[in-house]
Formats: structure tokens, C-alpha cells, sequence
């Protein structure tokens, strides 16, 4: 008898030991499996545990792979009753520590201008200001150096006045090459959401119906802090109506919040994206060329089973920019360098505040930009186009000064030589 009891005893021990350690194995394969299917890719889970006197479900460090996001800590209650049905219900789902996984970042230390669009303009301050395309005036100012200098200096500024909208061009052309991978990124997940969305409507192929009525999160992505709730959420996409977000957000001092109604059933949201206040050096793309500066913005996030779209406008106040470092980063001439400093120094008591509207659509893949600087930066030219083209006169001078002194000795033996025939 006592053998039987000891035997029973044991087998009851190992029992409960194989639940302990066999039911956070089944909770990790379970939740691996499903959310795998739902997001379509491959989702890892470091760590499962299932509290049986709680019944909380505590998932560490998920990562989803193809989106390169990982949660450090889920934690869930759950029914017990609930785990082996087809129908799940999450009262409220806790997502805490929502970080990127970083790709590597790849070198852009210079400011392409292999493009046709920035490249032409470098060529043309290189022909405004190439002594050989100055011939003619040359030989009518009687090799006059400084009616030459003069002359090729206020047709660059003209140049320049005249070709402000230049600025917008290059931003554009910078933005979407520094973001390319971002942009491609976000398309891609779009779209693939879209078209998970639209098989699962069409094919299901999910076993258990997941049912979260709110699903609470915070992290960190880029600097930016961030926390919020999104409502009613469910893995049966033909079921689902109105699902409500806000998010908050913060960067030391300044504020921000995402705040919409996201309709997974139909596919057609509107988001409203506004931040106040927010450090300009905390954004990558600007950190290298801003030394200070501000920004504020107000978006609005649209979706609908064609397209997403951001539309907005931004706000830049007390901008002070690394000019050094700007014109080092520029991959033309010293010559060319020299000339746009000049101007960057002239104008940047009139650029402390800059306007920009924008637009980015998954259907062109390409943010547009329009800012104020083309405006601003023209009436600061008209307004010192003395002080601007005296310096652009130092430049030019220094630049040309051997080739002018060739060219003169040459006309001088040009006409000594036919002095001397006759």
C-alpha cells in the first residue's frame, strides 16, 4: 500500500512538473503559430510563461522578422477555457518596450549630385563663371580684369535669383534618397497588410478567432517616446468595425499625438500626426547640417484599399545651420563651395523660420516637397546683391587669377606679332 502511495505520489509530481514546464512550451508554439498566420511572416518568441493561478500570459522579447520590430515584454489574462477554443477573448493586451531593429545604416556622407536635377545646376554656376565661355568679354573690355569680374559675377547672381526654385528640387531629391529605404519599407508593408486582409476575407485560413477589446503599448523607436491604446481589435477581419487609436508621444520638452479610427473591415482611416516643438538634431536625416532649430508639424494619414497617404505642412523655427559642414558635405567644385557659401552667409539671418508643405502617396513612392526658402532666399539675393557680388568678385578673381594673366600675356604676343608683320 504504502509502495502504491509513493508510486501515485510520483506520477502525480511528474504530472504536474511535464503542465508546469509543457503548457508555457504549448502557450509559445500556440501564440508563434497564430501570429505567424495573421501577420504573414515569421515571428519569433523568446520566452512564454503561463501563471496557472492568474492565468496571465507573459511573453518576453518578440520580434517580428520581416518588419524588424520587437517587443521586449506581452503580458495578457486569459480564461483558461479560452486557450484550447477557436474563439479567444483579451480583455486587454499590454505590448511594453516596442523598439526597432536597426538595419544597417549605409554611408551617404556626401550630398549626391549625380542626379540630372542638382547635378545641372552646379554646371551651370561652372559655365557662369568658366573663363573660356567669358571669351567675348574678354576682348571688349580690352582684358579690363575688373569690368570681366564684374560682368560674370552679376550674371551669376542673376543666375541665382532667377533659379531659387533649385533649393525645393535638391531638398526633395535628398530626402527621398536618405529615406528610400524607408519609403520602400513602408510601401511594401502596406500592401502587404492590404493584400493579407483581402485573402483572409476571401480564403480564411485562421483556426482560432483572437478577439482583444484593447491593446495598451509604449516604447521607444528613433529618440521618440511613445505610448497609447488602439480598441477593439480582432483576427476575423469580417467582423471588425471601428477600431479607435491615440497615441502619445514626447522628445524631452516636446509633444505630440496620433489620434484616429482605423476600420480593418472596410480598409478607409483617416490619422491626424501633430508634434509641437520637437529638436531638429534628433532626426538623423538633419542632425549632420543642424547645429539648432525647432520643428512643428501637422499631418493627415489616409487609407484606403488603393493607396496611403501622408499631407501636411511643418513649421521650422530658430534654425541655425552648420554651414561649414554643409558646404564640406557638397561634392563640386571649391570654386562652386566658395559661391554658395557667400550666399549662405548672407541669407541666414533671413532663414531662421522656414514653411514646408508635403505629400508622399504609395502609388508614386516619392515625397514631394515645397518649402518658403526659393522666397526667402530670393529677397535676401535682391536685398545684398551688392554685398554678394562683391564677394562672388573675390572668388571669381582668385580662382581665375593665373588664367588671366595667361590669357593677357597671349593677346599681347597676338598683337605684337601683327605689329610686326606691318
Amino acid at each position: 500500500m504504502k509502495k502504491n502511495n509513493i508510486l501515485t505520489f510520483s506520477i502525480l509530481i511528474l504530472f504536474l512538473l511535464s503542465f508546469v514546464l509543457g503548457k508555457d512550451f504549448y502557450i509559445k508554439n500556440l501564440l508563434t503559430q497564430n501570429l505567424s498566420k495573421s501577420f504573414n511572416q515569421n515571428i519569433e518568441i523568446q520566452y512564454a510563461h503561463l501563471n496557472i493561478f492568474s492565468q496571465k500570459i507573459t511573453l518576453k522579447n518578440t520580434t517580428f522578422k520581416k518588419n524588424h520590430i520587437l517587443i521586449k515584454d506581452v503580458n495578457f489574462t486569459i480564461d483558461f477555457k479560452d486557450i484550447l477554443s477557436n474563439n479567444i477573448v483579451i480583455d486587454t493586451l499590454n505590448l511594453n518596450g516596442i523598439s526597432l531593429i536597426e538595419a544597417p545604416i549605409k554611408n551617404k556622407e556626401e550630398i549626391s549630385t549625380s542626379d540630372n536635377t542638382t547635378g545641372y545646376f552646379f554646371k551651370e554656376i561652372e559655365k557662369k563663371v568658366a573663363l573660356k565661355d567669358n571669351f567675348s568679354k574678354i576682348v571688349s573690355a580690352k582684358f579690363n580684369k575688373s569690368k570681366i569680374i564684374n560682368s560674370v559675377s552679376e550674371n551669376l547672381i542673376d543666375f541665382f535669383i532667377t533659379n531659387t526654385d533649385y533649393i525645393d528640387i535638391v531638398i526633395q531629391k535628398e530626402i527621398n534618397l536618405h529615406l528610400k529605404d524607408d519609403i520602400v519599407g513602408l510601401s511594401t508593408f502596406y500592401k502587404d497588410i492590404f493584400q493579407n486582409l483581402e485573402n483572409e476575407k476571401a480564403n480564411p485560413t485562421i483556426q482560432k478567432n483572437i478577439d482583444i477589446n484593447k491593446v495598451n503599448f509604449n516604447g521607444n523607436i528613433k529618440n521618440i517616446d511613445f505610448d497609447g491604446y488602439i480598441e477593439n481589435l480582432s483576427n476575423n477581419f469580417s467582423k471588425v468595425s471601428i477600431s479607435p487609436l491615440k497615441i502619445n508621444i514626447s522628445q524631452q520638452n516636446a509633444k505630440g499625438e496620433i489620434f484616429g479610427d482605423i476600420d480593418l473591415n472596410l480598409f478607409n482611416s483617416s490619422i491626424y500626426f501633430k508634434i509641437f516643438n520637437f529638436d531638429l538634431r534628433e532626426f538623423p536625416i538633419l542632425s549632420k547640417y543642424v547645429s539648432q532649430g525647432n520643428i512643428s508639424f501637422d499631418q493627415i494619414i489616409s487609407m484606403n484599399k488603393s493607396v496611403f497617404s501622408i499631407n501636411g505642412s511643418a513649421d521650422i523655427s530658430n534654425l541655425e545651420i552648420k554651414k561649414e559642414d554643409i558646404i564640406n558635405s557638397l561634392n563640386t567644385t571649391n570654386l562652386n563651395k566658395s559661391i554658395l557659401k557667400n550666399i549662405i552667409s548672407s541669407s541666414e539671418p533671413n532663414l531662421n523660420n522656414i514653411f514646408i508643405s508635403n505629400n508622399f502617396s504609395t502609388n508614386s513612392e516619392i515625397i514631394s516637397i515645397k518649402t518658403s526658402l526659393p522666397n526667402q532666399l530670393k529677397s535676401s539675393l535682391i536685398k545684398n546683391r551688392i554685398e554678394i557680388t562683391k564677394s562672388f568678385e573675390k572668388n571669381i578673381e582668385t580662382h581665375h587669377k593665373d588664367s588671366f594673366e595667361e590669357k593677357k600675356s597671349s593677346f599681347k604676343n597676338f598683337f605684337k606679332n601683327i605689329k610686326d608683320i606691318f
